[in-house]
Order: C-alpha cells, then structure tokens, then sequence
C-alpha cells in the first residue's frame, strides 16, 4: 500500500512556484526569507508545515499555500551514530527532523516546476531565468557541495533544488527517508548515495544559485545558503549580505 506521504496533489495547481518548509524551531527565519524573496521576485509560494506555531501559519497563509505534513515520531529520524552532531552543533538532533521532512515535503508540490529553497537561502535576484532550465520529463537539478569530505560518492547539497512534479528520485527519496534515515548524517548524504547507488539522472545546476560563504565573495550569486549553525547566526546578526552588496 501506498504511503499517505507520497500521494501527490491530485491537479497541479500553478505551472511553476517556490517550495519551503519550517518547524517552531526555525520559523524565526520566514519573515526574513520572504523579505529577501519577495525583493526581486513574484511567483507563488507554497509553505510544508513541519510542526509550525499559530502565528507562523497565520504568516504562511497570508503569504501563499500553507500545506499540513502529517507528524511522525521523532525517533523516526533519529541518528545512530552520536559523533556525527560534533561538526553540526548543539542543535544537530533538533534539525534532522527538519532536514528528512524535507523529502516528504517535495512531494507535497502543488507546482508542476518547484523550487525549493531551506530557509537559510538569501534569495539575490530574480530567479525567472533559473525556471527557465527546467526541461520537459524528470528533471532534477542539484549543485554539488564545495567538498565531499570522506564520502565514497559526489555529495549534492539539497539547499535548492529545482525539479519537476513526479519525480522518481524524489520518490525513492520520500521512501528511503522514513525507513533508512538513521544512517545518514543529513538528508543531503541519503539524497546522494540514492544517486549514485541508483544512477539517477541530475542536471548541474549553477553554483550561483546555490552560492556558500566558503567558494568567497558572491559576485554574481543569486542564493547565498548560509549553511549550519554558524550560517544561522550569521542571519541572526546581521541580517545576511545583501546590504553589503
């Protein structure tokens, strides 16, 4: 039987819009988000609910299509090896269960073209021309990460990812998610090693739309992902980078 997670919006909604998911513990980012976005930028959003407050669902609402994710057990997500929070942070745990909704939440879609961006994603620019690489059929596109670090395969960071409805990737994603979780440092592992073990096909897409602080000065980028915690902080300090751009 079918998973109620994966059981897609029967008619497409619009043609193309902006996907994003928050819990209470980092709904303080969406006002900021949505500044940055709504400065260069017009198409719908539509926001997952991971566990959000009355007030952010108000703000959700207000703003574009709120849609509910069924809660599950946090265990459900929980890791299996305790070393792995140490080159995170205090909030490692707490931000699993954001990060493999995540998958959940793509298939969630009303928008036959998604974007989806993390909340810690300072939107730049426009983002029309960046629709516009959609190709018809399952496209997929993903930036891969500054370093691979210690993994055997090509590590793609999940912070934007730009796809089309019915995606199998995704699909498998969703699946792998919820059974295997607890072996994968982030989602961003489980999504890759996905790709490699089943050599899912990816289109590249452009650094400039998914641009970290580590690659240097961002002349040109688009998104900036303020990755981490220390990311966060950034964000909560001073408000990102644009104004020094």
């Amino acid at each position: 039987m079918q998973n109620q997670f994966f059981t897609e919006c029967s008619k497409t909604l619009l043609e193309k819009g902006v996907l994003v998911g928050a819990d209470s513990s980092i709904e303080w980012l969406l006002p900021w988000w949505w500044e940055t976005y709504r400065r260069s930028n017009t198409l719908p959003v539509a926001f997952v609910d991971f566990g959000l407050t009355d007030g952010a669902k108000k703000f959700c609402q207000e703003r574009g299509i709120l849609i509910p994710l069924d809660s599950l057990p946090p265990k459900v997500f929980a890791c299996s090896n305790p070393e792995w929070a140490k080159s995170y942070g205090a909030s490692y745990e707490k931000a699993r269960q954001g990060w493999f909704k995540k998958p959940l939440a793509l298939m969630k879609s009303p928008f036959e073209i998604t974007l989806w961006t993390d909340l810690d994603c300072e939107i730049l620019k426009s983002l029309d021309s960046l629709f516009s690489l959609a190709k018809e059929g399952p496209y997929l596109s993903l930036a891969r990460e500054v370093s691979d670090g210690d993994s055997p395969y090509p590590v793609y960071n999940g912070g934007v990812i730009l796809y089309r409805k019915g995606n199998a990737l995704l699909q498998a994603f969703a699946e792998k998610a919820l059974t295997d979780a607890k072996h994968f440092w982030g989602d961003d592992r489980l999504l890759s090693f996905l790709i490699d073990r089943d050599s899912f096909s990816i289109d590249p897409l452009p650094s400039h739309y998914n641009w970290r602080i580590s690659q240097g000065v961002p002349a040109g980028a688009a998104i900036i992902h303020w990755v981490g915690e220390w990311g966060k902080n950034y964000i909560k300090t001073y408000g990102g980078i644009s104004s020094l751009l």
